[in-house]
């Protein structure tokens, strides 16, 4: 297709704003214009304008040491607020769960026997906790 096929596919309307886009007449009044210098500047800011920082000029003491925090007296007291709630009598859950199943295992290092829970076993070659530190 070329562009004189283009162009006669083209409405009135279209064709209007095709000429007005490549002739760059039509100003877009969407774009705002760029915000000056004086604009950033806040005129209610204290301080220097090198933004240097000097000591003892905060309102701040810096004089104070590390101290230990301690604990004061509890200052809570029991007013009897909630009196009215009461803990319900209810029978508690059974336990269900099966007992974690234990397996007999020789240390590589010294040849202990122990019982472990099996789902902690891991590699061929056991060691107990007085020869993992070896």
């Amino acid at each position: 297709m070329s562009m004189k096929d283009f162009v006669d596919t083209l409405n009135e309307e279209q064709k209007k704003a095709l000429l007005d886009a490549l002739t760059d007449t039509k100003i877009d009044t969407n774009v705002q214009p760029e915000p000056k210098e004086e604009d950033f500047i806040n005129k209610n800011t204290v301080g220097t304008e090198d933004f240097t920082m000097r000591r003892g000029e905060s309102n701040l003491d810096t004089n104070k040491r590390r101290q230990s925090v301690r604990a004061g007296k509890n200052q809570w007291s029991d007013n009897g607020e909630d009196r009215h709630i009461e803990t319900p009598n209810v029978t508690r859950t059974p336990r269900n769960r099966k007992p974690p199943r234990m397996k007999n295992v020789t240390c590589h290092s010294c040849g202990k026997q122990d019982e472990i829970n099996a789902s902690l076993l891991y590699g061929e070659y056991y060691r107990c906790s007085r020869c993992l530190g070896r």
